[in-house]
């Protein structure tokens, strides 16, 4: 479902959409702002292209509500274009107050993401403590699906200058992923910030939206098959999460085995009834017991 969150008559409102999940435990977003400044913000700005700044991420989130539309997943995703950002976070912390006791677990903020002076590609992706972990993934993920963009993971929750913090200040775990050339856009904030000046690398943008989507998308944790017995009716089931997210010891049940094997499909390790560790990844891992075998998807998170 989409709709408008009017919160304030001085400002035009959010634009919300929502994929409900199968169970709606659980919530992630993605966001960005799509109004834009040529440096005067509480002014009567005629105009202010804002390519970059945010345009770049309102495509993002567009893009990833797009793609996303087909798939069925666990948990439900919000996709979020806030205004007011540049008068100081004004929408997204009208909403966040309203959603505040909502089951949110993360959010990915996309500010600038279109601009790029150097090869290969640097994406930022800003922290505070809490949400560490969530870097961590995104890291991961990135490292596995997106390899041709450098990932500058940074703790800095001083960093507040994006709607990303909106979401902090409630307690909820929230990056900012934003562009880093070897120098600041030069076109911030001004007239020039257009497609071909503040915007200059439409690839930049599409391969960190990829960083976005297959985040979320393991984050949600999309519905795929797998094989389950159903011993009370002899018959089998085919229904299964991927992936699945593990942030601590593995245990391998009784009577099971499993081997792990990195996304290269390079072999890792094998177990037996024990319990491993594995480092921050993306695996898949053959379960096997006297009945069945099993390949699994996993991601696994070192909680530091």
């Amino acid at each position: 479902s989409v709709y408008l969150h009017s919160y304030d008559s001085s400002y035009a409102p959010n634009v919300i959409a929502v994929k409900v999940g199968e169970n709606d435990d659980s919530t992630y977003v993605i966001c960005a702002h799509l109004d834009a400044t040529i440096g005067s913000p509480w002014m009567n700005e005629p105009v202010a292209p804002g390519a970059d700044d945010n345009g770049s991420g309102s495509a993002c989130v567009l893009e990833a509500a797009r793609v996303m539309a087909d798939y069925e997943f666990k948990h439900r995703l919000v996709f979020i274009c806030f205004t007011g950002e540049e008068q100081g976070l004004v929408g997204s912390w009208a909403w966040c107050l309203e959603h505040m006791g909502d089951p949110m677990y993360g959010c990915l903020n996309a500010d600038m993401i279109g601009y790029m002076d150097t090869s290969p590609d640097r994406l930022k992706i800003y922290s505070d403590n809490q949400s560490i972990w969530l870097m961590q993934f995104v890291d991961s993920c990135a490292n596995s699906y997106v390899p041709e963009v450098e990932i500058y993971p940074e703790v800095d929750p001083g960093m507040v200058w994006s709607d990303h913090a909106s979401f902090w200040d409630i307690g909820v775990s929230a990056l900012c992923h934003i562009e880093y050339p070897l120098g600041w856009n030069p076109f911030y904030h001004t007239l020039g910030d257009t497609i071909g000046g503040g915007f200059n690398d439409l690839r930049f943008c599409w391969l960190t939206t990829k960083v976005g989507v297959a985040a979320l998308a393991s984050l949600a944790q999309p519905i795929g098959q797998g094989i389950f017995e159903n011993e009370e009716v002899g018959v089998v089931t085919i229904k299964r999460y991927l992936p699945s997210i593990i942030t601590g010891v593995i245990k391998i049940p009784k009577g099971s085995s499993a081997k792990f094997f990195d996304v290269g499909g390079r072999f890792v390790i094998e177990c037996q009834e024990e319990e491993i560790r594995l480092s921050s990844g993306i695996y898949f891992a053959v379960l096997k017991t006297k009945k069945e075998s099993v390949v699994e998807k996993i991601i696994c998170i070192e909680m530091r």
